[in-house]
């Protein structure tokens, strides 16, 4: 017969349990409570005339690149202002007012390099969309608007033209980044993507601190925490928009991608990401916007 001692025991785990999934739920329900609370206070999408999106754009010590980047979206139809968060503490950014640019330019100086600082701006953009561009790539214009059309019909979601997938590897029970032209996608560069600005209000108050810390150490995987962000409170996939022409500088040597280590630790954030979260929130998709057959 089970001992009372085993019994008082059992009951005291099972009390345990149910107080965890209690909290888990709570803390899952004020999530989205506060997403919804916030969706109020961001005007509709179509209601603003013709502004109807902001790119932001993350540089450091990359001028001439910044420039070739800035130039490239001239003439971008619906784009009214581009972003930049400049991420070099010790050096003043240049003047722009002599690139004749078709778009307003605002220039947000950090007090420190770190790669969080992008999804940290929030009050500074005016728009429901975000187009988070890199300084080293050059999306054709109608590539650019397909994807605003297509995000305007999901307004939550992350739509992307970078497919990017997390696989299990059984041997040593990991997650491991897989990068690729490739089915399913279960993730999107934000090199190149769409999505609503309150992820950046999410990503600056609800994202766990021990990630916004894992980002800064590793100097890496800010884009995977902003998809895990986005595929937890959707609890959908991102949408890949199909685009195979090159985009990347082919000049350009100081990407963080051609780091030795770098699909090493970006495999180190997934298995990280997911502890921290309790659970692999990223999800699988086989479907995919095609550009030969969308754009007008």
């Amino acid at each position: 017969m089970m001992s009372i001692h085993n019994v008082k025991i059992g009951i005291l785990l099972l009390l345990v349990l149910i107080l965890l999934i209690i909290n888990i739920r709570l803390n899952y329900t004020m999530n989205w409570k506060t997403l919804q609370n916030h969706q109020k206070e961001v005007k509709n999408i179509g209601q603003q005339g013709t502004v109807n999106q902001q790119v932001l754009m993350m540089t450091h010590k990359r001028e001439k690149q910044l420039i070739a980047a800035l130039m490239h979206l001239n003439g971008l139809s619906s784009l009214n202002k581009t972003i930049i968060v400049w991420n070099d503490p010790k050096q003043s950014p240049p003047d722009f007012t002599n690139l004749n640019l078709t778009y307003e330019i605002q220039i947000l100086k950090q007090k420190q390099n770190s790669i969080n600082n992008r999804f940290l701006i929030y009050e500074e953009i005016k728009t429901d969309a975000i187009l988070t561009l890199d300084d080293d790539v050059y999306i054709s214009h109608n590539v650019i608007l397909l994807c605003f059309r297509v995000w305007k019909s999901d307004k939550y979601a992350l739509v992307g033209v970078f497919p990017r997938r997390h696989d299990w590897n059984h041997r040593d029970q990991k997650w491991h980044y897989n990068a690729g032209n490739f089915c399913p996608t279960s993730m999107v560069l934000l090199g190149c993507a769409f999505y609503n600005k309150i992820y950046n209000y999410m990503y600056r108050t609800l994202m766990p601190k021990a990630i916004i810390r894992f980002v800064d150490e590793i100097f890496n995987c800010e884009d995977l925490a902003m998809n895990f962000l986005v595929a937890n409170f959707t609890r959908r996939p991102p949408i890949r928009v199909k685009y195979q022409t090159s985009a990347y500088c082919k000049t350009c040597t100081s990407n963080l991608s051609l780091r030795k280590n770098h699909y090493e630790d970006r495999s180190k954030c997934l298995n990280q990401f997911s502890n921290i979260y309790g659970y692999m929130p990223l999800l699988y998709t086989y479907t995919s916007v095609n550009t030969d057959e969308c754009l007008v």
